[in-house]
């Protein structure tokens, strides 16, 4: 529910109070690997809760705005052993989602479909409604509804972004948070000769657990910005 601004009068000007809106919602995420590669499957908790006392104020347009603490908390993250099928992983996926908290609210499940578009349909088909994002060149994020292309550079920045201002936490008990240290590790950040900024992992190494908890991050940021529809009225936020 919409949060309503509030009006008063300071220094014979008409200002405006707009309190923050307490949100949270889980999302998943899962980057399906190949023969040789993991998939990779992480459930988000992102929640914002107002802070009571804490305001910013604008003289330039007579505003305050409350203040509040935004967090993306990785509750479970999971590496798939090598030569699980597909649709074995996706009845794991939806078990995972009739759990709770999750059976009580509708989880956007954000598949990495860049090389495979075949289990995203089959994941369809058993019932499940996954937001489509494959991997493009480019700068910006292009797409609508459910079907999405974002450049990996956007993916891992945001995901950079949210880790170094410690909104993006992960907890301790967490199975494979060893081996997302390690991919962390191995990823290499290098400029171009366009001067775009490249994120890429070292040869022979894994990028699953990555990107599994880089695509509802980056989902969730662009839903709260630009309200996206992806699930009707319920799905709205």
């Amino acid at each position: 529910m919409a949060v309503t601004p509030e009006y008063f009068m300071h220094r014979g000007k008409r200002w405006k109070s707009i309190p923050a809106e307490p949100f949270q919602r889980y999302l998943m995420g899962v980057d399906f690997g190949q023969s040789v590669d993991h998939t990779g499957i992480a459930i988000m908790h992102h929640h914002v809760t107002p802070l009571a006392d804490a305001w910013d104020a604008d003289e330039r347009t007579c505003r305050v705005v409350q203040k509040c603490d935004e967090f993306y908390d990785i509750r479970y993250l999971e590496r798939v052993p090598l030569g699980v099928r597909y649709p074995d992983q996706i009845a794991h996926i939806q078990r995972l989602l009739i759990r709770p908290p999750l059976r009580d609210q509708e989880v956007p499940v954000c598949f990495d479909t860049t090389s495979n578009l075949a289990v995203a349909d089959d994941a369809e088909a058993a019932g499940l409604k996954p937001i489509r994002i494959h991997f493009t060149s480019g700068y910006e994020p292009q797409g609508q509804g459910r079907k999405w292309g974002v450049p990996k550079s956007v993916l891992v920045s945001t995901l950079d972004a949210k880790l170094h201002t410690g909104q993006l936490r992960f907890s301790n008990a967490l199975l494979a948070g060893e081996a997302l240290k390690d991919e962390l590790q191995d990823f290499e950040r290098h400029v171009s000769a366009t001067g775009r900024m490249l994120f890429e992992h070292r040869s022979g190494r894994h990028d699953d657990l990555i990107f599994s908890v880089a695509l509802p991050l980056w989902w969730s940021i662009r839903c709260r910005k630009f309200r996206v529809r992806a699930y009707g009225a319920r799905g709205l936020y």
